[in-house]
C-alpha cells in the first residue's frame, strides 16, 4: 500500500489546479483620490490614499502540467512516443476522415 503523506497530497492538488486552471482572489492596491470643493466651485483640498480591493484573477490551464499529469495517470494512452501502428488506435477512422475531407463536399452536392 502507498504511504502518502500530507505534502504529497498538497503537491498533487497543486499540480491538478495548475493543469486545469483556477481562479483566485487577490488583494490589489488601488489609489483613490478625494477632492473637496468650496461652495463656489474652487478646489479646497485634494488627498490620495491607498485602498485594497479584492480582484478575481483567472489562472489559465498549463499544458505542460496537464501533459505531465496525463502521462503519469494514464500512461497507456499518453505515451511519449506514438505507437508505430496507428491503425489499431484509430480503427480506420483516420482514412475515412481523410477521404471525406477530400471528396465529402463533392459527393454531398450531387
Amino acid at each position: 500500500m502507498d504511504n502518502i503523506t500530507d505534502p504529497d497530497i498538497a503537491v498533487e492538488d497543486a499540480l491538478f489546479r495548475k493543469a486545469t486552471g483556477y481562479t483566485e482572489t487577490v488583494k490589489k492596491p488601488v489609489k483613490c483620490k478625494n477632492v473637496e470643493y468650496y461652495e463656489d466651485g474652487r478646489k479646497s483640498s485634494e488627498t490620495e490614499n491607498i485602498v485594497y480591493a479584492d480582484v478575481d484573477v483567472v489562472k489559465a490551464p498549463d499544458t505542460g502540467a496537464a501533459t505531465f499529469w496525463l502521462r503519469n495517470r494514464m500512461p497507456e494512452r499518453w505515451k511519449n512516443k506514438p505507437e508505430e501502428n496507428r491503425d489499431k488506435r484509430d480503427d480506420g477512422i483516420l482514412p475515412d476522415l481523410l477521404e471525406y475531407l477530400k471528396n465529402g463536399s463533392n459527393n454531398e452536392s450531387q
